[in-house]
């Protein structure tokens, strides 16, 4: 599955194309059980002061990635990317058991990055300030935040 951007209008609409395309939730026939699992984590936790956006790297039926985009200049504090991150995660995995999932025992993977633009490189293209992710780690059923080391 491409990424894809996903604000709170645009995971709305989403839902409207899904209800009208007999419950499929974007184009992708890979999962759209995943798919859908994923919108539905994105308009529950909506957004927060100085996001942008969320988007979905990844959504398959044991592999799930969001990206939480910030406005700069972002975040004050990395407790923020912190909390934030764990946030969406918590998200995620409340729809996952929602639809009847076990996500330690099936073994999920799960990342939640945090970056905000930082201008443009020598070539134009634009650069970014990774913060870290949060993963859930099915081994012992936690949440854990790893800052990134380039």
């Amino acid at each position: 599955m491409e990424h894809r951007h996903i604000g709170r209008l645009g995971a709305a609409v989403l839902i409207v194309i899904g209800i009208f395309a007999g419950g499929m939730i974007g184009c992708s026939q890979e999962d759209p059980a995943a798919e859908d699992v994923a919108a539905k984590t994105i308009i529950k936790v909506g957004g927060a002061n100085g996001w942008d956006h969320i988007v979905i790297d990844t959504a398959k039926s044991r592999e799930f990635a969001f990206n939480l985009i910030y406005r700069p200049p972002g975040p004050d504090s990395i407790f923020t990317v912190v909390d934030d991150t764990k946030k969406i995660a918590r998200a995620a995995l409340g729809e996952l058991i929602a639809s009847g999932h076990n996500p330690a025992k099936e073994r999920t993977f799960l990342w939640v990055w945090a970056q905000v633009p930082a201008g443009r490189g020598e070539t134009g293209a634009q650069l970014v300030h990774i913060y870290g992710h949060t993963e859930y780690n099915f081994d012992n059923d936690q949440l854990e935040f790893k800052p990134w080391k380039p």
